[in-house]
């Protein structure tokens, strides 16, 4: 029996900010990045605990929650973290990269295989606490020089 529960992703810190554009890595590069990330994560084995007690067949919903405001860099990154581990997840953009997000803000939703998510949380949520960090500091910069003519 398949069962569906909701769980919450939490990203933690929110600090930074950037203008890069994820346009900027070519898409070998990301999956490198992402494969590598996972593979220091899990090693060969993969997420054991996840497969020792949750049935492999069983979906869940999960949701990233901004618990800092801040600009979001990396969606599309944290999506094809999951999307590396299972085609099948189905994730849900409820923001966009260069968004300022308020405390508490849902910014994606995903469902699908619970291994996959689970498996994939940590990694995606990385790569959005480094780049929202980075996005989000920068943004103090851009903001202090705009009354010049750079």
């Amino acid at each position: 029996m398949t069962g569906f529960f909701t769980l919450n992703i939490v990203l933690w810190r929110m600090t930074l900010q950037s203008h890069l554009s994820f346009c900027q890595a070519s898409e070998k590069e990301v999956e490198r990045a992402i494969k590598q990330a996972i593979e220091e994560d899990f090693g060969a084995a993969g997420d054991i605990t996840s497969r020792a007690i949750i049935d492999s067949s069983t979906t869940i919903k999960a949701e990233i929650l901004v618990k800092i405001p801040g600009i979001i860099a990396g969606l599309i990154i944290a999506e094809k973290t999951f999307k590396f581990l299972d085609p099948d997840i189905v994730f849900v953009h409820l923001a966009n990269d260069g968004d300022f997000v308020k405390e508490n803000t849902k910014i994606a939703e995903i469902t699908g295989n619970a291994h996959a998510i689970l498996g994939g949380e940590r990694t995606a949520l990385n790569f959005l606490q480094h780049l929202s960090g980075i996005a989000t500091e920068v943004s103090k910069y851009v903001e202090k020089i705009k009354q010049y003519s750079v």
